[in-house]
């Protein structure tokens, strides 16, 4: 579970707004809790490579 994120203004929790929902890569085509674009379009030619950026659990 992620650590909580006040608002260093007011204090409300901004953790759900700050995290990024998890996708299937679309260069890995494995899951990633913190997607870049590229992992969000389609590759060229449709093959799956490894993908060096891929975060593998929640933050």
């Amino acid at each position: 579970m992620s650590e909580v994120n006040p608002c260093t203004k007011c204090g409300f929790d901004l953790t759900e707004l700050a995290t990024p929902e998890p996708i299937t890569c679309a260069i890995c085509g494995e899951i990633c809790y913190n997607p870049c674009r590229k992992g969000k379009t389609e590759q060229p030619g449709g093959e799956r490579q490894p993908c060096n950026v891929r975060v593998d659990r929640p933050l």
